[in-house]
């Protein structure tokens, strides 16, 4: 084999060897967002069934723009009491004047079973102004009226109203980042529905909010920038533009507020920005990849984890540099720093173990068994107890002054990021394989609501969140 042949093979296999960045949605600089949102059916409509075949959206010039559906078929007892994404799509900017459904077949369940009924051959034209804005997400919400739902028996007649966003109170509101939409749902965490969403840019991803400015900070991994947004009106106050190829994936917010840093995994750095300002001051230059960010709950200090070295590194804001790194036999995936900043809790991609580490030398004082596939962590600073969540489903509790778990919730699908609401004491679970954010009493363990967000669900943070 010949020299030159050995070194492209050498070099095939170690590309191979290289994990590829994900492919993030490109995002259309014509066009604008158009969400629909069908709102919970009401009781009675828990024995029907029917189909939408066809909605279109209706324009002020008389053209029209067939839209497309997340789903057709319609069953009542699915629906009642849940909130359903109907309608993702891009639009081309201008007034409209409301939207048209054309219905499918229509069903009743009696009591001597399910009976076909006649629906409108017509399709059904649903009034409501609202304008697309090239790069601004719409949010549209349908509704079905519960009275004369059937008439003569046979004849299916509903009536539908379509509704835009309304204002919310700060203090209730949510935000999810869905990398594969591109865009942030806005939701009521106490009603558990959509109540907004933001075209933010491409691949939005890691989250942090600052409950005293109100603000949300969103690490935009496919257009390097952070986006700032306003939580009282979801505006993006500013963009801060990182370098090319950055490709930050999440951001952490110092405790007084002040500093902001970025894991930027394309280019092996951490920006640290002011918030004051909303510019990058400095970037320090990491060992490798980092995948997450913790930051210090006592000290102007950031933790980056570093999956693909098994490295945790210390950035100090003040020297704006790493005074640190460690190298681990594990290879860290998220982690929590507890509330007198005396332990970092690190969960680990290739480790049933959660990690009890010394934030100041970075060595692993404790290891405590919690099981395979562990994704996601979340410290309760009131409690003191840790929240873990399983790719499998489930989310462990570990009391870390017992050095073990005490309980398990049960979760349908994989938990991938978890919040917890301090106003009403629940914990929020996002299962980006099931597209949704579940509500869950963190006394009861009892499921509370369910929400559906977008592909790729990756980040949830609270107002009012411990």
């Amino acid at each position: 084999m010949g020299r030159r042949t050995l070194g492209i093979l050498v070099a095939l296999v170690a590309t191979a060897c290289v994990p590829l960045p994900p492919a993030y949605e490109s995002v259309s600089r014509t066009d604008g967002l158009l969400r629909i949102y069908l709102q919970p059916l009401p009781q009675e409509a828990h024995r029907l069934r029917f189909s939408i075949t066809e909605i279109l959206a209706l324009r002020e010039d008389g053209g029209a723009v067939r839209l497309r559906q997340n789903f057709s078929e319609l069953h009542g007892e699915d629906l009642v009491g849940l909130q359903r994404l109907l309608v993702s799509a891009a639009l081309p900017p201008g007034s409209y004047t409301g939207i048209s459904l054309q219905l499918g077949a229509a069903s009743l369940l009696g009591e001597a079973g399910r009976t076909d009924l006649l629906a409108p051959e017509e399709p059904l034209l649903i009034e409501q102004d609202f304008r697309v804005v090239r790069q601004v997400s719409s949010t549209l919400f349908l509704s079905l009226d519960p009275e004369e739902l059937v008439s003569s028996g046979f004849r299916f007649t509903p009536l539908f109203y379509l509704a835009k966003s309304r204002r919310q109170l700060e203090s209730l509101l949510g935000f999810a980042t869905n990398t594969g939409g591109n865009v942030v749902s806005v939701f009521n965490k106490h009603t558990m529905e959509i109540v907004e969403t933001i075209a933010t840019g491409s691949g939005p991803m890691g989250a942090a909010l600052d409950q005293r400015r109100k603000w949300v900070y969103v690490a935009l991994a496919g257009d390097a920038e952070i986006a700032a947004i306003d939580v009282g009106t979801t505006q993006i106050l500013q963009r801060i533009r990182l370098n090319f190829g950055d490709e930050p994936v999440e951001v952490g917010l110092s405790p007084d507020g002040e500093f902001l840093v970025s894991a930027n995994r394309g280019s092996n750095t951490a920006s640290i920005m002011d918030t004051g300002s909303l510019r990058e001051l400095d970037r320090v230059r990491l060992p490798s990849e980092p995948g997450s960010v913790v930051m210090s709950t006592v000290e102007p200090r950031a933790f980056l984890l570093q999956p693909l070295a098994n490295t945790i590194s210390i950035v100090d804001f003040d020297q704006r540099r790493v005074v640190l790194s460690q190298t681990l036999e594990e290879s860290p995936l998220r982690g929590a720093v507890n509330e007198d900043g005396t332990s970092l809790f690190v969960i680990s991609e290739n480790s049933p173990n959660l990690l009890v580490i010394d934030p100041r030398n970075l060595r692993v004082t404790e290891r405590i068994f919690v099981g395979r596939g562990a994704t996601s962590i979340e410290l309760d600073p009131k409690t003191g107890l840790i929240y873990i969540g399983m790719r499998m489903g489930g989310v462990a509790v570990v009391d870390p002054s017992l050095l073990m778990p005490i309980d398990t919730f049960r979760v349908d699908g994989n938990a991938v990021a978890l919040d917890i609401d301090g106003d009403e004491n629940n914990l929020f679970v996002v299962s980006s394989n099931q597209r949704t954010i579940r509500k869950l009493g963190l006394v009861s363990q009892k499921l509370i609501g369910t929400i559906e967000v977008e592909e790729g669900c990756y980040a949830v943070v609270l107002m009012g969140g411990r």
